[in-house]
């Protein structure tokens, strides 16, 4: 009997597996045609004038700069011209109806919000895509302000649409933090930046006409971000808060427009975070490695020394690449960049290690001690070095601009090179050559190195005080003018029959 069972079962399963597979090929179906349904629905929005199935002018974007009662706020739509009807774009029953005020005129059906019109419907009426639901009011700038949410409509919703044009970046400016738009904070050079710095960038998108092209004014563009990178290019770090495909609060308004924006000039601070609390927000230029910053100004997360293995942006030069973007008919963003060099000074340089000879016959340097938080000074090599060429290598704690090195007994200076970069350049060596038999050399000489950074900052002195910089740029420094750093000992003993070279650090 079972020899008969079995190919019946066989067969069974066979088939139980077959309708299993069709009805996951009939699943994937249905999710694949409500997918591609979706999808379409996304960008399926027609225009709410006549004709509705072909772009019209705008006049305003989410995000630009509105007042109430002389309080900066965001608008929270896209403003539509063209013709008087309005129809609805979404399908539903008409919820609402504010006949109020010009400004404060609406009809609303489900979430959507179409302001500034006078309603030919009552409320309850029933509508489809594409049914008149009333009339631009004429007694102020005729338009229709569409509005869902934090829906931009121009990223893919309002179908067709086209953008010919390109935003542009008109200014920036760097401003000690706070900057916003009651404060008009100190504004820094770009070859100066300290401390917890805002960053403001005069930046717009243009009104378009029907045909997607420059209709005179400006209008809020879809993102505005900012890069920080090293001198060499690498990117640092990308901060893009000001994005609007969503609803920032109005509470942020006053921290993301700088001073003087209006509701056709618009300075945004683009260190701010318009959706985040909190809003106010900086790029500390003296920021700690590894740390993250609560935004309250803490100076316990300030970078203790210029060092890179503490500091995330030690002092030297960085470029910032400002971005503006707004959006095209096919949803990709056309972009217009413009980079700007600047350099942070927090800190004073000074003489990281002096090495002298091959193989380290003099080494000194300051070593960071991270768990104490203390620079010390450690003499770590000092041996006497026989006459001949040798080279001096000095590393400075930031890059520096023509440094000089001298020994009061050869003329002149002896000349320093670097085969860093541009900018880049903190690690400096000679060769010092110094001749057998001439007693001119002979005894105890100073060697002496001057050098500035890229800011003009002369040498620390003493560096184990940390010569730094407060948020509002003032200098504090506790040296005692010991110019450790600066000033050598050395002693030359050039005829037979000793012939070596010694340095001695000054006490």
């Amino acid at each position: 009997m079972l020899v008969f069972l079995m190919p019946w079962r066989i067969m069974r399963q066979i088939d139980l597996l077959r309708e299993f597979r069709y009805i996951i090929l009939c699943v994937a179906h249905v999710l694949l045609v409500l997918l591609i349904v979706s999808a379409l629905e996304v960008n399926a929005d027609d225009w709410p004038v006549a004709p509705t199935t072909n772009q019209h002018s705008i006049t305003g974007t989410i995000g630009e700069t509105r007042f109430t009662a002389g309080n900066p706020r965001y608008h929270q739509g896209t403003d539509i011209t063209d013709g008087t009807n309005v129809f609805a774009v979404n399908a539903g029953n008409v919820d609402q109806i504010n006949a109020a005020g010009f400004w404060d005129s609406f009809v609303r059906i489900g979430t959507t919000y179409y302001y500034h019109i006078s309603a030919t419907v009552p409320v309850g009426t029933a509508v489809n895509v594409g049914d008149q639901i009333g009339t631009m009011r004429l007694d102020g700038p005729v338009h229709v302000h569409l509005q869902r949410g934090g829906t931009n409509f121009l990223a893919g919703v309002l179908n067709p649409f086209v953008d010919n044009t390109n935003p542009s970046i008109n200014a920036y400016s760097f401003r000690q933090n706070p900057h916003n738009f009651t404060t008009d904070a100190t504004q820094l050079t770009s070859d100066d930046l300290y401390g917890k710095v805002d960053i403001v960038v005069n930046a717009q998108d243009t009104r378009l006409d029907a045909a997607g092209n420059d209709n005179g004014g400006a209008t809020a563009p879809y993102n505005v971000q900012y890069e920080l990178m090293d001198a060499g290019g690498a990117t640092i770090e990308t901060v893009d808060y000001i994005e609007f495909v969503g609803d920032p609060p109005n509470a942020s308004a006053s921290h993301v427009f700088g001073i003087n924006s209006t509701t056709a000039n618009f300075n945004w601070v683009v260190t701010n975070n318009p959706f985040t609390v909190p809003y106010n927000r900086y790029w500390n230029t003296k920021g700690r490695r590894g740390t993250a910053e609560d935004w309250s100004g803490n100076p316990n997360l300030d970078a203790r020394i210029n060092d890179e293995d503490e500091a995330t942006y030690p002092d030297g030069r960085y470029d910032v690449r400002f971005s503006v973007r707004d959006i095209d008919n096919d949803a990709t963003s056309q972009e217009v960049q413009q980079t700007e060099p600047v350099i942070v000074d927090n800190y004073k340089p000074y003489v990281k290690k002096l090495d002298i000879g091959a193989g380290s016959k003099y080494l000194t340097e300051w070593q960071w001690q991270s768990a104490s938080g203390k620079l010390l000074f450690v003499q770590t090599i000092s041996k006497f070095i026989a006459p001949g060429a040798h080279v001096i290598t000095i590393e400075f704690s930031e890059p520096v601009i023509s440094p000089l090195l001298s020994i009061n007994t050869f003329p002149g200076n002896i000349a320093l090179t670097s085969a860093q970069p541009t900018n880049q350049t903190n690690i400096w060596s000679a060769t010092l050559n110094i001749p057998t038999g001439d007693s001119s050399h002979d005894g105890t000489q100073q060697l002496s190195i001057t050098a500035t950074d890229l800011s003009a900052n002369a040498l620390d002195g003493q560096p184990g005080s940390i010569a730094t910089r407060d948020n509002a740029g003032v200098w504090s420094d506790t040296d005692n003018g010991g110019d450790h750093d600066r000033n050598h000992q050395i002693r030359i003993d050039a005829t037979p029959p000793s012939t070596s070279i010694g340095v001695k650090k000054t006490p």
